[in-house]
């Protein structure tokens, strides 16, 4: 497979406040085109194929990176409104964790806020887990 797949382009008028244009590519939207699936199919055997060579440094790369990650981690916690917010990580889990713990009545001197939330005393609140 030395060429890439082109696809076969389909003109489609759009008309918006006054202003016609043609896109010839408008059919690539629908996800439920068979043609689109086999163009999308088509395109990731060609990146496949192209880069094959390159899988080997790419793998040591990625273990690489992955090796210099710190999978679970925590925010420098902010104080807002009576509670430290923060977010953190848990390896293995994708995405972060919002949390929150609530902040003792009488604010804390700039150089006594905490750098690990989790050591603040009272229970954690998770506001949003993305994962």
């Amino acid at each position: 497979m030395s060429e890439a797949p082109r696809p076969e382009p389909r003109p489609h008028r759009i008309t918006a406040h006054g202003d016609t244009r043609v896109d010839e590519w408008f059919w690539l939207r629908d996800r439920d085109d068979p043609a689109v699936t086999a163009q999308l199919e088509a395109e990731n055997a060609y990146t496949a194929a192209m880069t094959a060579p390159a899988a080997g440094l790419r793998d040591r790369l990625y273990a690489e990176i992955v090796a210099r990650i710190l999978e679970t981690d925590l925010s420098v916690p902010a104080l807002r409104s009576g509670w430290w917010y923060y977010n953190r990580t848990v390896e293995g889990l994708q995405y972060p964790i919002h949390c929150r713990k609530p902040a003792p009545a009488e604010p804390p001197a700039l150089d006594d806020r905490p750098t690990d939330p989790t050591a603040v005393p009272g229970d954690e609140v998770v506001l949003l887990d993305q994962n």
